[in-house]
């Protein structure tokens, strides 16, 4: 287990896919301990996504490195709830991301949960929440990016088809918002000695993200529309074309437009009424876009990047996932993580983006379990605990 803030935290992991596990694959990247309590035949349904690397899912292992895991029939087999009990007792947090009444059917509504350990943190992810007249509907991530509105503004212009975000970005907003509110709950109940519960769902959480075009419709009453890479409200802000491939930049105040335009060896652009300021350039932002085109494809992408960093202009390149594998700044920051050990050599994920200056920064992490791997060891630690 990594050292972090959480070491010594105890979290019971009941969740499966994709929004649960990523949740509490932050908090063991804090230092928490990860027990993974999985359904008999086959564990998480995600342990069958490819590829597969010594016959275990490069996917799964990635996003629950570090956990441990035991397999329990926590419906119908008297020992293994028993067993399940005594994590319960033994755990500062319980995740779970079953539909909403799952667990209180199976024997485990707050009054049991209560009962078993009154300082017990229960987070429970969902697609559309515990409350509301949507409750009970299932959900996928791209049902939420639909629902949300996130969708409605992906894309080129407002005539191509609606588009998803390139991730699961609803799974990934409802595991970090949960990671967020857990994080929370442990400091509260340091004040107050009591658990809590927090709710969260992928819906919520995606709309949560709608910060720019929720005000903007507010305001104007149009309703935003895909716009590509552009800023709706900045001009250039935006992908442009140099001469081997697409380079972006971000020149966000007029200053930082005559720095891009003395970089272009066109200083006077900057001074031409139709560009001198922001609301100019928003109401001529085609011909600018053109006149950019047609200078930047004089250099390569690398040689316009070279002399916007030397002047101080916002710019960076369009990486594919190779280029950010040789990211020098993303290797750096240990961004790039793999497994400690040797059974899964070429598998990489995320690292944690979280950087503490009491903890050591680490981009080397324990595969995932393999299905029940932990039976015995959890068994023997729950025994210890309750003597």
């Amino acid at each position: 287990m990594v050292k972090g803030p959480l070491s010594g935290v105890v979290v019971l992991d009941l969740t499966h896919m994709l929004a649960g596990p990523y949740c509490t694959s932050i908090l063991y990247n804090l230092g928490a301990r990860i027990i993974k309590v999985e359904r008999p035949n086959g564990g998480d349904e995600s342990r069958l996504f490819t590829p597969f690397i010594e016959g275990e899912s490069a996917f799964f292992s990635a996003l629950n490195h570090g956990k441990q895991s035991i397999v329990l029939d926590i419906k119908s087999d008297i020992k293994d709830k028993a067993i399940f009990e005594k994590l319960i007792r033994q755990a500062d947090v319980l995740v779970e991301n079953f539909r909403p009444g799952v667990l209180p059917r199976i024997g485990y509504d707050e009054n049991k949960l209560e009962e078993l350990n009154p300082a017990l943190i229960v987070a429970r992810i969902s697609g559309f929440g515990k409350t509301g007249p949507e409750s009970m509907r299932a959900c996928y991530d791209l049902i939420a990016q639909g629902v949300s509105g996130l969708m409605s503004i992906i894309g080129e212009n407002a005539m191509t088809q609606p588009l998803k975000a390139g991730v699961e970005l609803g799974d990934l907003a409802g595991g970090f918002f949960s990671a967020i509110g857990i994080c929370a709950a442990l400091f509260d109940r340091t004040r107050t000695g009591k658990g809590n519960r927090i709710g969260t769902s992928l819906v919520d959480c995606l709309t949560a993200l709608m910060v720019e075009p929720f005000s903007r419709y507010s305001v104007d009453g149009k309703v935003p529309k895909p716009s590509g890479a552009q800023h709706v409200a900045i001009v250039p802000f935006d992908v442009f074309m140099a001469k081997d491939k697409a380079i972006i930049i971000c020149a966000a105040t007029d200053a930082l437009f005559a720095l891009l335009c003395k970089s272009l060896g066109k200083a006077a652009l900057a001074k031409n009424s139709k560009f001198s300021n922001n609301e100019a350039r928003l109401k001529h932002r085609e011909e600018l876009t053109h006149r950019m085109n047609e200078l930047l494809k004089t250099k390569t992408a690398q040689d316009w990047l070279d002399i916007f960093a030397k002047n101080g202009v916002p710019s960076g390149p369009v990486n594919t996932i190779a280029d950010v594998f040789r990211e020098p700044q993303i290797q750096y920051r240990k961004m790039i993580a793999h497994f400690s050990q040797h059974d899964m050599p070429d598998v990489k994920f995320p690292g944690n983006p979280i950087k503490f200056s009491h903890y050591p920064d680490i981009n080397e992490y324990p595969r995932g379990p393999k299905l029940n791997e932990h039976n015995d060891e959890i068994r023997a630690w729950l025994d210890d605990r309750e003597k």
